[in-house]
């Protein structure tokens, strides 16, 4: 009753998806009697034979998604910002910020990179591969370690900015708010200056001044980049800075123009989760609703034409570059199935 047997149960779905299905469960009280707390046993035996249909379902894809490039020993590399504390270094040297944000948009991600579009943030711009890449999802301090190896990343440089009360997005003339829920002591931004050529896509407000928030560009070379002017792993995961309905919009609308659509997402549906393999006419899903709430006739925006759909824990229906499922209840999840 601590700990909801649902959190266990989709973590389990996620991993087996993810073709890794001998994770360590702990389902038994450590020091009452056995019979004291079954739950978590009886939603894994419910549960076990669908979870494992959902390994069958991947096997044999190749998984696709915003490639995470993320290396080992990364307190040993990262530079700390000061008066940083230690919940700070914790977090940040044990979590890809870049994959709490894509991720955290509810579009797919992979650490097998296949040449499309890499994500990296902070130290990370330091061994990002150079070549294959059709587009970068970078923070400032992962383009600016791009631009000391040599590749021109529409940045010029910058240096500290005060901290936003608002991110103003032009295009769609709408802004997010900004709060304690969205930053902390140790969040960075930067007033950045920008190379000729270069899109502002949103800027930020400090309520006294303005400066760019987000940009995209295209070098010389025909590399593409979409660039998030702060410190991305000085950001609270979850907040506005990195979760929201236009920061999805930026980051989908840019996949389609560096000629990587995304593969699958559900517009304006951060929370639900999705694990994407694909083989030759034929791609599967695995989706989690991570809310509260259940998602009635949800729909997924595909990078690609499908025919048909076969939905494992709900029902689905493809037409063209949409998928629709029927319902997915909360802490849900289901495998669905889709061919030419």
């Amino acid at each position: 009753y601590r700990v909801n047997a649902a959190y266990i149960e989709t973590f389990d779905f996620c991993m087996t998806a993810a073709g890794e299905d001998r994770q360590l469960k702990y389902l038994m009280d450590y020091y009452s009697r056995p019979d004291y707390e079954t739950a978590y046993v009886e939603a894994h035996a419910r549960n076990r034979e669908r979870i494992l249909r959902a390994g069958k379902a991947m096997e044999g894809m190749k998984y696709e998604g915003i490639y995470i490039h993320q290396d080992m020993r990364v307190l040993d590399r990262m530079d700390i910002p000061h008066g940083a504390g230690d919940g700070y270094v914790m977090h940040a040297s044990a979590f890809a910020s870049a994959a709490e944000m894509i991720s955290g948009l509810g579009i797919p991600t992979t650490y097998e990179n296949h040449g499309g579009i890499a994500a990296a943030f902070g130290c990370m711009g330091r061994s990002v591969p150079l070549t294959r890449q059709k587009g970068y999802i970078l923070d400032f301090t992962a383009a600016m370690e791009l631009e000391r190896r040599g590749v021109d990343t529409g940045l010029v440089g910058g240096c500290e900015a005060s901290g936003p009360m608002y991110e103003y997005f032009p295009e769609d003339q709408d802004r997010i708010e900004l709060n304690l829920m969205d930053t902390r002591a140790e969040s960075r931004f930067y007033r950045a200056e920008l190379k000729a050529g270069a899109r502002v896509q949103s800027v930020f407000d400090t309520g006294r001044e303005k400066y760019p928030a987000s940009y995209r560009y295209e070098n010389a070379q025909g590399q593409k980049f979409w660039v998030l002017l702060a410190r991305g792993d000085t950001l609270l995961y979850g907040g506005s800075l990195t979760r929201s309905y236009l920061r999805q919009k930026q980051v989908v609308e840019f996949c389609r123009w560096a000629g990587c659509p995304v593969a699958a997402y559900a517009p304006k549906k951060p929370d639900v989760y999705v694990i994407c393999g694909r083989k030759e006419g034929e791609m599967a899903l695995a989706a989690c609703n991570f809310s509260l709430d259940d998602m009635y006739d949800l729909t997924f925006r595909l990078g690609d034409t499908w025919k048909s759909a076969w939905g494992d824990g709900c029902e689905a229906e493809a037409a063209g570059e949409t998928l629709t499922v029927k319902h997915l209840a909360p802490y849900g999840f289901a495998v669905i199935r889709l061919t030419k």
